[in-house]
């Protein structure tokens, strides 16, 4: 399997404060999952991962996220119902799902509960930069 290296836009938000922004990356691929947390937190993010859509919710539980990235196809809990959960707890939480199973019905549920945006794996990181750049998480 191929490296996935992401590029995210790096800026402030509006107390100037990088390390606020808190992103939680949800990804069962382990290799995949720590070099996004790597590479998101050499940037300044705040960075926490999950592997499980379980670990994910309880991580929701405790902590604010501004952005949550992840996979659909999860070991316990589908990240679709990651979506419905973190949009009862907090609808602020912009998502991006990510997934290598695509197909119209996926897609649709992904945006019936909550996802901002979709990506389907593998994808080229232009994309992926575009769509986190109109997402503006460093506004209130």
């Amino acid at each position: 399997m191929g490296r996935l290296m992401v590029y995210f836009s790096v800026g402030s938000n509006s107390s100037g404060k990088l390390d606020e922004l808190k992103i939680l990356i949800v990804e069962d691929d382990e290799h995949l999952r720590l070099n996004l947390i790597r590479y998101l937190s050499n940037q300044g993010y705040k960075v926490t991962g999950a592997s499980s859509g379980q670990q994910a919710i309880d991580l929701i539980r405790r902590d604010e996220y501004a952005l949550m990235l992840t996979d659909i196809k999860l070991p316990d809990i589908d990240g679709i119902e990651i979506l419905k959960y973190l949009q009862h707890i907090d609808a602020r939480t912009e998502c991006i799902v990510m997934t290598a199973y695509a197909n119209l019905n996926t897609v649709l549920d992904a945006f019936h509960s909550g996802a901002t945006d979709y990506l389907e794996k593998p994808f080229p990181l232009k994309v992926l930069e575009r769509k986190i750049a109109k997402l503006n998480l460093f506004t209130s």
